[in-house]
């Protein structure tokens, strides 16, 4: 179960079941309402659940989504495009270690990238950033391995583990000569 924002206004009311006639009502006028108050632009993306998840929810999905996106570009042999030290820590650390290990996964990682990169990452290691990376190890394997998801506990390394988990499946289906 995701969390809900805790901005929609009372006059809106709660969400009604998702589907229903007065779903689509309602979300219209959600998104109306985020539009032009409160500069939501998330509010049309299905993706990010319409601009209705909670701060935390809504960084996992971005976070998840950026590790799907780098590891597809490690395993594709894509060059690392990443600005380490310009936005979000959190989000840059994911996604180079995601790059990083999808890069690994099928080939070898230039000397240049692993200069730059590896101090970079070891100085602004945390626990959480740890563990996220693990999550993101250990989710690409095993979906590559076609393991059933398991993952970690943490919304941050959850979301990153089952992403991960994703692109290691498609890759292993898509490798599948059945």
């Amino acid at each position: 179960m995701t969390a809900m924002r805790s901005d929609i206004p009372e006059w809106l009311g709660p969400p009604p079941p998702r589907g229903s006639a007065a779903w689509r009502g309602w979300l219209a006028r959600w998104q109306t309402y985020a539009l032009e108050h409160l500069g939501e632009v998330d509010a049309l993306n299905p993706e990010m659940d319409y601009g209705l998840l909670s701060p935390r929810e809504r960084r996992a999905r971005h976070l998840a989504s950026t590790v799907e996106n780098q590891l597809m570009a490690g395993l594709c042999g894509d060059e690392l495009t990443l600005h380490l030290d310009s936005g979000d820590r959190d989000l840059a650390h994911a996604a180079a270690q995601a790059w990083l290990t999808g890069r690994a996964v099928f080939s070898h990682i230039p000397a240049p990238v692993a200069q730059r990169v590896d101090p970079w990452l070891e100085r602004h290691a945390t626990p959480a950033r740890v563990a996220v990376a693990r999550a993101i190890h250990e989710g690409l394997l095993a979906g590559i391995r076609g393991m059933a998801s398991e993952p970690p506990a943490g919304l941050m390394a959850a979301s990153a583990y089952e992403a991960a988990w994703a692109v290691g499946n498609a890759r292993a289906i898509e490798a599948d000569p059945r």
